[in-house]
């Protein structure tokens, strides 16, 4: 009879080890709270592609330049600035060339460091936002690593215990037909519970549910600024086929091709599932997923580092 109890005893550590976790991260590192929102930001950028005739002008900037002026407003500005440079070059220069030269310069850095500080502080967000998804897969992984050890122990300890009771039954003295029965059905069953304790403790895969309702991935994937999570300057900078790239994409198509590796590797329904998982206002992830979005948000970094860069170019010019 204690044979059979410690049968039982061996299937309970099978059912209550291959029992599915689901991990609740602290409260502090799910709260969605990375990204700023413009909701009084309705500026209206218009931009006048004259100043791409103005040979003065065009001998002097690039295309991606001068059209980053007409966003920020500024390209009547550099072209005033630039003139009374050519003027002060050619020797014409008084108290009143350089006072109106200096207040040009300072308009143009103002509205340049103030773009510029737009930027840095979308950057901001979105490394504030891979630093959370970070730490909640960092938890996640221990989680999943702790579970993998108890279920090896639990697959090490099914094995020792069928084996004992195989031993134990095989020695006895007065082993008969049942018990000889017994030894083949524990052995048997001892086996296939450790192998699938050994299986399921290399598949461990921890779940946890993640908020972002103010949804980046979302935005660039639709190509649409109905959350506002960028400025109106910021969103038509990504939007714009002259800013950010010499082949005629906008910086949404950029990040949306680099995105295109990530989905390679998956099948259609796959990728279906995943993207329904990233788009929606929170949902529950796994590694790979949590993963999977800290490289999209890096490809979006790289998109508003990349007008950065574009903005460098244009103080260059200047």
């Amino acid at each position: 009879m204690k044979k059979y109890l410690l049968f039982i005893g061996l299937l309970f550590i099978v059912f209550s080890c291959s029992k599915k976790s689901y991990y609740q991260s602290p409260k502090q590192s799910t709260k969605d709270n990375c990204f700023s929102v413009y909701p009084n930001d309705e500026i209206k950028i218009s931009i006048d592609y004259d100043v791409l005739e103005d040979t003065f002008m065009t001998n002097r900037f690039s295309k991606s330049s001068l059209i980053l002026a007409e966003i920020y407003g500024v390209s009547e500005d550099i072209k005033a600035y630039k003139r009374l440079d050519e003027k002060i070059k050619a020797g014409n220069m008084n108290d009143r060339i350089l006072l109106h030269k200096s207040y040009y310069q300072n308009e143009i850095d103002k509205r340049l460091q103030l773009a510029s500080f737009e930027n840095d502080g979308l950057l901001s967000s979105i490394h504030c936002e891979q630093l959370r998804l970070a730490r909640i897969l960092n938890d996640l992984t221990a989680l999943n690593n702790k579970k993998q050890t108890r279920l090896s122990n639990a697959a090490i300890i099914v094995g020792t215990l069928s084996t004992v009771l195989v031993a134990g039954i095989l020695i006895s003295k007065d082993e008969g037909l049942n018990d000889s029965d017994a030894k083949d059905w524990i052995g048997i069953a001892g086996a296939v519970a450790g192998t699938y304790l050994a299986v399921k403790s290399s598949r461990q895969d921890a779940t946890v549910e993640v908020d972002h309702n103010k949804n980046i991935i979302r935005s660039v994937y639709a190509k649409t600024n109905q959350q506002k999570l960028f400025s109106s300057t910021i969103w038509y900078m990504l939007t714009d086929k002259n800013i950010v790239d010499g082949n005629g994409r906008t910086g949404i198509e950029i990040i949306k091709d680099n995105w295109k590796p990530f989905e390679e590797q998956f099948t259609e329904e796959e990728k279906m599932e995943r993207l329904r998982v990233l788009l929606l206002p929170s949902g529950i992830y796994n590694q790979e997923l949590l993963r999977l979005r800290i490289d999209m948000l890096g490809e979006i970094e790289n998109g508003v580092e990349a007008m950065n860069k574009a903005l460098s170019k244009l103080n260059r010019e200047l």
